[in-house]
């Protein structure tokens, strides 16, 4: 094989093995960019990572994982992780409907031990925290968000200015 196949073997993506997500638009990129930047604040603790291809008990690529700090080797890139994070968000776009994403928190995310998972509504300025055993939280746009897992906190002033 010479290297141009195995470089295009590499970074060309088997179109069967694409997760099919909806677009994501301006609004979708500024919150996730924002609640990076809120989330840095933890960065000793936490590693945030964006639209990670997760093989779980199915597959899924959330807009935001959480992990605990993780260790990395720079030499070999993990393209589809099998880890489960402890947090997962979901910011829902325009053509998702709020059932598509809490089914996958609890068939998909819930089973292979995410303890807590995010759903961010655009459209309403709130973000919505379900955990497996059912605790569930509803955070709007001028109050402090705490995850009852990890203990982050984030403004959401700050997410939806």
């Amino acid at each position: 094989m010479t290297i141009r196949e195995e470089i295009t073997e590499i970074v060309v993506p088997n179109y069967e093995d694409e997760i099919v997500k909806p677009m994501a638009g301006k609004n979708h990129a500024r919150i996730q960019s924002r609640l990076i930047a809120e989330l840095l604040r933890y960065e000793d603790k936490f590693d945030v990572l964006p639209e990670l291809d997760l093989e779980l008990p199915g597959r899924a690529r959330p807009d935001l994982c959480i992990y605990p700090n993780l260790s990395y080797d720079w030499w070999k890139e993990e393209h589809k992780v099998t880890q489960a994070p402890i947090v997962t968000i979901e910011i829902l776009s325009y053509s998702q409907g709020i059932e598509d994403l809490l089914s996958k928190a609890r068939d998909i995310y819930f089973t292979a031990n995410v303890q807590s998972a995010w759903f961010v509504v655009p459209g309403l300025n709130i973000i919505h925290i379900t955990t497996p055993n059912g605790q569930t939280a509803t955070f709007q746009q001028n109050e402090k968000l705490v995850d009852p897992v990890t203990g982050i906190e984030v403004e959401l002033r700050e997410v939806f200015r």
